[in-house]
């Protein structure tokens, strides 16, 4: 799943590169805005691949990830949300 949304990164900053080429007018006014554009998906790339999969470590608690159940929930962590099947009632 990680490697599709890294070669998508990937293709996205290489579709926007010719806009630096652009000259004049045109390249003044676009080529900031494919800098922009490719700092934050870099940076969401990032962030992606780093923070999101420790806050859901974190959040979820001991899970699929952690069979042994060695660390604790998170103290800001409601009830219902300890565990992979927490708070989930039997049909």
């Amino acid at each position: 799943m990680r490697n599709a949304i890294v070669y998508a990164t990937a293709v996205v900053g290489l579709v926007f590169l010719p806009l630096f080429a652009l000259s004049g007018t045109e390249g003044r006014i676009f080529a900031p805005l494919g800098m922009a554009y490719i700092t934050s998906i870099v940076a969401s790339l990032a962030v992606l691949l780093t923070v999101t999969p420790v806050l859901c470590y974190y959040y979820n608690g001991p899970g699929l990830s952690d069979p042994a159940g060695t660390v604790d929930a998170p103290p800001f962590a409601p009830p219902a949300a300890v565990g992979p099947t927490a708070g989930l009632q039997p049909a």
